[in-house]
């Protein structure tokens, strides 16, 4: 009862949070010109983003499947396709539990769940490698409106929140983490519960450190700059799709694609209101267009995106599940 209990008020939050961030998106927005864009926006180049989306799937279930095969020599490339696909599309309504369910969905000969979501924790931080590399490049390229909105909007603001309680809490959770490891570790030998977190632990940087088994590691890294590169491809897609976003570039189409990447690290479902705020903060703070030209812009690339990942979820999941029913005859 009391975990039933917890999971309806973490999800409870993470919707009002949602909620929160969408109302300020939302907020004294001039309807009549949002659905004066939507009229003219360009729907051919919308399903093309939706194919530069699908392209990045591809390239990022082979950059995972790069990474499962030091563990799992037999990880095909339909089952990861249909667990990358089926978290995929849990990770639009709960946030980041699609990350859990991906690891559940390829369990099998070597790849335990621990060592498993280890290989996505390297995915991830490639990811935030890759976020860097975009926003180091953009600053570079255009030092100074990116460079005073990544300080005035995003870093001020922050570090605003960071008075001397929230860092002494901070610094608390690490000790604490860093004291229950060793508390593991130091008792794994007598408490067979220590010694399970341990072995749990064991595998899950078992897992992490898989990179460096990865047989071709130019490939890997080949796959991680195309993830990007379609994710921008999805961004330059909807600016020629917005007549007021035509005259934007690849250049800025890698810059936004990093901003919005940013919206994954509020625990909201599917970076719903959060995607929305950050991306239509930096199109009218940096390229002078209107709030609603912003938020048209993020309704057209995130929502595009979401419906074909919860399309593709859809698909895999009935694909496993005939599978399953297959092998279990």
């Amino acid at each position: 009862m009391a975990k039933k209990l917890k999971k309806v008020v973490k999800y409870t939050v993470a919707i009002a949070l949602a909620a929160v961030l969408l109302w300020m998106a939302l907020r004294g927005i001039d309807w009549n010109v949002f659905l004066e864009g939507l009229k003219q926006t360009r729907w051919g180049f919308v399903v093309l983003s939706v194919g530069c989306a699908l392209c990045s799937n591809i390239f990022r279930a082979e950059r995972w499947r790069d990474l499962m095969l030091p563990i799992d020599p037999n990880a095909s490339r339909r089952r990861l396709w249909d667990s990358l696909n089926i978290g995929n599309a849990v990770s639009v309504a709960v946030p980041w539990a699609g990350l859990l369910v991906r690891t559940g969905a390829v369990k099998g000969n070597g790849a335990s769940y621990d060592k498993t979501l280890g290989t996505i924790l390297m995915e991830r931080t490639w990811d935030m490698l890759m976020v860097l590399l975009l926003i180091i490049s953009a600053v570079l390229a255009n030092s100074g409106d990116i460079a005073r909105f990544l300080i005035d909007k995003v870093a001020v603001p922050f570090a605003g929140r960071m008075n001397l309680v929230v860092c002494l809490v901070l610094l608390a959770l690490i000790a604490l983490a860093a004291g229950g490891i060793w508390f593991i570790y130091h008792f794994r030998k007598q408490w067979p519960l220590m010694d399970k977190l341990a072995s749990w632990i064991d595998g899950t940087l078992v897992g992490f450190k898989s990179f460096k088994d990865v047989r071709y590691k130019g490939r890997f890294v080949f796959y991680s700059v195309m993830v990007w590169l379609t994710y921008a491809a999805m961004c330059w897609c909807v600016f020629e799709a917005v007549p007021a976003l035509e005259h934007l570039n690849f250049a800025d189409a890698l810059f936004i694609s990093s901003v919005g990447s940013l919206s994954s690290l509020v625990p909201v479902p599917g970076g719903f209101g959060a995607y929305h705020y950050l991306v239509a903060l930096a199109i009218s703070t940096i390229y002078g267009a209107s709030w609603e030209t912003g938020i048209l812009f993020a309704t057209l690339n995130h929502e595009s995106r979401a419906l074909l990942l919860l399309v593709l979820g859809g698909i895999s999941s009935v694909s496993s599940q005939v599978d399953g029913k297959k092998k279990s005859r």
